[in-house]
């Protein structure tokens, strides 16, 4: 099964095309091999880093699975189980609404992604630190052009 149909499939989603002829490309291991965290090829880390798209805003049973341990850590990252879910709320409002679909990230303080919506496929990086986000001035395939550019340098 294709990496693009897996995805789709496991998070009831649909990808735009030139994204999954990216992670459906018989080379892309060579990408892999040398932006491990500028674009995820990994199928479960795909999918684990857009798992929002099949949870349950309100069950919040992954982050606090009601264990003395799972309350304890839910208490030092968000207090009441009120705030957890307003968090939660605040986070599919902002991040699952708008069909974000995380791509991958700098290694840093970033985190690239795409809108599953825009068949242009436009890369937009997220600050992790400062919450701000930025569409680059590119689609998804100059981005790979991009990230090309970076190999070269790096050889």
């Amino acid at each position: 099964m294709k990496v693009s149909r897996r995805v789709e499939e496991s998070l009831n989603i649909s990808l735009p095309e030139k994204y999954s002829r990216v992670i459906d490309d018989p080379n892309v291991e060579k990408l892999y091999d040398r932006f491990t965290s500028y674009i995820d090829i990994d199928v479960d880390s795909i999918i684990e880093s857009n798992q929002g798209y099949i949870l349950d805003r309100n069950n919040i049973s992954d982050l606090d699975d009601g264990t003395v341990l799972g309350g304890l850590k839910r208490l030092i990252s968000y207090g009441t189980k009120k705030k957890l879910l307003r968090h939660r709320e605040k986070w599919f409002k902002e991040w699952i609404e708008p069909k974000h679909f995380i791509i991958g990230g700098d290694g840093g303080e970033g985190m690239y992604f795409i809108k599953l919506d825009d068949p242009g496929c436009h890369v937009y990086r997220l600050d992790m630190e400062t919450q701000k986000t930025r569409r680059k001035s590119y689609g998804l395939s100059k981005y790979i052009e991009f990230l090309d550019g970076l190999a070269n340098e790096n050889t």
